[in-house]
């Protein structure tokens, strides 16, 4: 008897929670179908979380910091000038220097001065090409650029200091030196040099 009653019991709840089962589904469909639907509804819902979070990363990148071209020179040579030249091809390119300081300490480094920049040199080896701001623009691989277009022209730097911002393109760097690294900053000099002589 109380087998029977236990079996009775059991069938009745199990009956009972079909029901509350079955009434559940039928009175929210809308519920019972995004459950079916799950991993596909999850999956989207993911996808569309993502495409919202690139946007804002995107948008806050591009308000934060506006992208400048990549430098697209090689940086080989300025106003006419390679790092390799030596003393005849200077000569030869530039012509006769308006002047030569030498170095009160280093007695070997000679500073060839023109018109348009100051090459110093030490062993007869070049260790630096200079213009300064007064020559209002350079010459680099061939092309003009004026001095209040440098900083547009070569882009993002390599490496930023707080007396202006350092390019390089291999063993060659070039230096643009300001009051600060500010891109509104006005450019006292330009240098060009190997990165094994700074």
């Amino acid at each position: 008897m109380r087998r029977r009653m236990w079996v009775i019991a059991l069938l009745s709840l199990l009956s009972a929670g079909g029901i509350w089962a079955h009434n559940q589904a039928y009175n929210q469909p809308v519920l019972s179908m995004s459950l079916s639907n799950a991993p596909e509804n999850q999956t989207q819902a993911q996808a569309q979380a993502v495409t919202h979070a690139e946007a804002a990363i995107a948008s806050t990148t591009v308000a934060a910091e506006p992208l400048l071209p990549s430098p697209s020179l090689p940086l080989a040579s300025l106003n006419g000038i390679y790092l390799t030249d030596d003393l005849a091809k200077i000569h030869e390119v530039k012509g006769e220097p308006q002047n030569i300081v030498q170095d009160e300490v280093v007695k070997t480094s000679l500073t060839y001065v023109y018109k348009d920049c100051e090459i110093n040199m030490v062993n007869d080896h070049i260790q630096s090409i200079v213009v300064p701001a007064a020559v209002g623009k350079v010459i680099i691989d061939g092309t003009i650029i004026p001095f209040d277009q440098l900083k547009q022209r070569l882009g993002t730097p390599f490496f930023e200091s707080e007396d202006g911002l350092v390019y390089r393109q291999g063993n060659h760097a070039f230096k643009i030196f300001s009051e600060t690294s500010a891109s509104d900053s006005p450019i006292k000099y330009v240098s060009f040099f190997h990165v094994s002589a700074q």
